[in-house]
């Protein structure tokens, strides 16, 4: 879901961080150098991640990374091209307000619970007495438990 000025949604960011530890890492490392850009060598080495992979992450390459979850796509990064010595090096670096929504994407984390996003009531049937836990784990005790107090 994209908001009206043509930036996506907090929950459509959050999901693309989440899904791609590689996306992720390259985000808060270019977040935590800002203003600066940096050449994927020195992204990589303190990232821990394959030059490959970072510009998957930052584009999106049809095989690993999807497009429309890159940082490009969800505006949080951009990349400039410099003439070096007769060649030219792509810098990448967040953007303005993908560094100013960092702190709302560790807010909506922190307040959506792992269950919420993991797992569903479920809910047993046992001799007309009916169970229900958030766990697959508490369930199995709570059927064993009303077991019990049905015999």
């Amino acid at each position: 879901m994209w908001t009206s000025d043509k930036k996506p949604g907090i929950g459509q960011i959050c999901q693309a961080l989440r899904t791609s530890k590689v996306r992720k890492a390259l985000y808060e490392y270019l977040c935590s150098i800002y203003p600066r850009k940096a050449l994927i060598p020195e992204i990589s080495v303190k990232t821990g991640h394959s030059s490959t992979n970072l510009k998957g992450a930052f584009r999106g390459d049809e095989k690993s990374f999807d497009p429309e979850a890159s940082l490009l796509h969800l505006c949080l990064g951009e990349s400039e091209k410099i003439g070096q010595c007769k060649r030219t090096v792509e810098m990448f670096g967040a953007t303005e307000w993908g560094v100013a929504i960092l702190d709302q994407l560790k807010d909506y984390e922190r307040n959506v619970k792992k269950t919420d996003r993991h797992s569903l009531s479920l809910s047993l049937t046992l001799s007309g007495l009916a169970v229900t836990a958030k766990k697959p784990t508490e369930a199995k005790v709570l059927n064993d438990k009303a077991r019990n107090d049905t015999v």
